[in-house]
């Protein structure tokens, strides 16, 4: 677990678990389950959708472009 999924965890009440599931589409909303626009979240598994505040969306937008790709060696995020 690193700090920023623990804080966005904390910021959204959303389970660790959920939040390593969470697909990102840029290029496809259908396929997305994080909308920084709307700043929201849809939980899978559960059918609810979780609003998210202002600073929650701003570090998933900075964290989502850098974070390790599936696979790599220290992949902590899908």
């Amino acid at each position: 677990m690193t700090p920023r999924s623990s804080r966005c965890s904390k910021a959204t009440g959303i389970r660790l678990a959920e939040l390593t599931g969470l697909r990102y589409d840029p290029d496809d909303p259908r396929r997305s389950d994080i909308d920084l626009r709307r700043r929201e979240i849809t939980v899978r598994g559960k059918d609810r959708i979780v609003r998210i505040g202002h600073q929650t969306a701003r570090s998933l937008d900075r964290y989502i472009p850098a974070r390790p790709r599936p696979g790599s060696r220290s992949c902590g995020w899908a």
